[in-house]
């Protein structure tokens, strides 16, 4: 049996792969030196328009508010539809943002568990944490698969309860034919450095709602009127107007122009990565005691990560002996009631055993959709190269 770097073995790689990575060429570094030497580097300019109709229109919604971070996008959703002095139902596998925002609100966090296949929320989680204080449920679609909206948005419509879609890893995702992003009553997606559609940092609410677009609109900038003031034309004797609080969430121009060329080839961006996970499935899925992913038929995923399973007894020793062997493998992130600050609130180890079981036995392999072929071989070579050094 070949010895594991780990071990004192030779590696497969003397040259780490990455776990992520931008995909940018020549029109994404054209297109900000444009923005640039214009100087219209401010927020909501022309590149920022057209970024936000083109976006609208690829979703099938009628609006597409481009701003700093999905953070900002989920904190809009709450602060345009007043949310507030309830309860917000987020799921423990997720990133902080989903549930940390409903705190800026006066929203009591509940946390739900994950369904043990997928990672993404539990319908019957949902249903168990009910009650007449819930205000607000999100759902986030984990590592780009859809959560299942059908159900959830029926128990927001029957209840009068706000569904605010965490989309931030599923650009390009689909869900019975319609676009993750546009699922439920607002949508919210990221462009940070690790996702599927980069401009550096980034985010977009997304809403049919003319009535939410305008209150967002004012709120993040700084609570006046100066994006209308804008767009019907600086006119003498006439200045914007201070109509709410807010805060400052507008995007620089230079980045809503790298967001409109990644979005002219997210498809295409988004077919390297399924073109990956199928090598990668082919390649892993006789292995014993390991799950590839597993996705629900009714949906598409855009393969923003690819998370393999492994028994959990073994996975600290796997994504370290991968790391040694040249690829880089961690386990993405942590559930929240396992974080200091949600155990400050009461939470506890053993509340969501789904949640716990999928962070236990999950590692994340390299995902990018400018991975070249060899290079997956490699990653798939060494995935078995140590888990046959354990004798499963």
């Amino acid at each position: 049996m070949e010895k594991l770097a780990i071990n004192g073995g030779l590696p497969i790689r003397e040259s780490k792969i990455p776990i992520s990575r931008p995909d940018f060429g020549e029109e994404e570094i054209k297109a900000a030196s444009e923005v640039i030497k214009s100087g219209l580097v401010e927020g909501n300019g022309p590149k920022t328009e057209e970024f936000e109709n083109n976006l609208a229109h690829y979703l099938g919604a009628k609006h597409a508010i481009f701003v700093n971070s999905c953070t900002s996008a989920l904190h809009l959703a709450l602060v345009t539809t007043n949310s507030k002095n309830g309860e917000l139902i987020s799921p423990t596998y997720t990133f902080n943002s989903s549930a940390i925002v409903g705190t800026f609100m006066s929203l009591k966090l509940i946390l739900a568990d994950c369904e043990n296949d997928t990672g993404n929320i539990s319908i019957d989680s949902i249903k168990n944490n009910l009650n007449d204080k819930t205000k607000v449920i999100v759902p986030v679609h984990f590592a780009g698969q859809p959560c299942d909206m059908d159900e959830i948005n029926e128990i927001g419509k029957n209840r009068g309860n706000l569904v605010v879609e965490d989309a931030a890893h599923a650009i390009g995702s689909s869900y019975k034919g319609k676009k993750a992003g546009n699922l439920a009553d607002i949508g919210c997606l990221s462009f940070h450095g690790t996702k599927n559609l980069i401009c550096g940092e980034g985010g977009a609410l997304i809403t049919n709602e003319d009535k939410i677009a305008e209150k967002a609109r004012i709120f993040e900038e700084k609570g006046t009127t100066k994006y209308f003031f804008k767009k019907e034309g600086y006119k003498l004797g006439r200045t914007q107007s201070v109509v709410s609080d807010g805060l400052s969430y507008v995007q620089s121009d230079i980045l809503a122009a790298i967001a409109l060329e990644q979005l002219k080839k997210i498809d295409i961006m988004n077919a390297k990565r399924d073109r990956i996970a199928q090598f990668y499935n082919n390649e892993l899925k006789e292995l014993l005691n390991i799950k590839i992913p597993y996705l629900k038929k009714d949906r598409t995923t855009n393969w923003h990560l690819y998370m393999i399973r492994v028994p959990a007894r073994d996975r600290d020793f796997i994504i370290k002996a991968l790391n040694a062997e040249g690829i880089s493998s961690n386990i993405h992130y942590l559930p929240l009631h396992l974080h200091e600050y949600y155990k400050q609130l009461g939470y506890k180890e053993g509340q969501f055993p789904n949640a716990e079981n999928y962070f236990n036995c999950a590692v994340r392999l390299p995902m990018y959709s400018s991975l070249r072929l060899e290079d997956a071989k490699d990653v798939a070579e060494a995935f078995k190269k140590v888990i046959n050094s354990l004798g499963y």
